[in-house]
């Protein structure tokens, strides 16, 4: 994905290339349903739009996708997500930086 997030003006011009990890785990019974589990285009879709906005900390992106999957999914079990930042602008060269959060409800 690519976005504007991120601290230095630079990041706020001309943006960053982005890597997104989800896992979700809910308690699994008979599942024969789409409506039964977890759909990963409603999360993806979560994504986007959070995305659309730029936020200065990848921690607060991270925290506010996590919410609003949990208030789509509120009987999920797990979650994960990571975020990656392609290349960071940090003076030399670094191939990603990342943030994630894991988490057992």
């Amino acid at each position: 994905m690519y976005a504007n997030h991120g601290m230095y003006p630079e990041e706020k011009i001309l943006g960053n290339t982005f890597v997104v990890n989800v896992k979700a785990g809910i308690d699994y019974v008979k599942v024969t349903k789409l409506e039964q589990t977890i759909d990963y285009e409603i999360i993806l879709n979560i994504v986007k739009e959070e995305f659309a906005t730029a936020k200065p900390l990848l921690e607060e992106l991270v925290y506010t996708i996590e919410q609003n999957v949990l208030i789509q999914y509120p009987s999920m079990k797990y979650f994960y997500l990571s975020i990656q930042k392609l290349n960071p602008p940090l003076g030399t060269e670094v191939e990603s930086s990342e943030v994630s959060i894991e988490r057992k409800y």
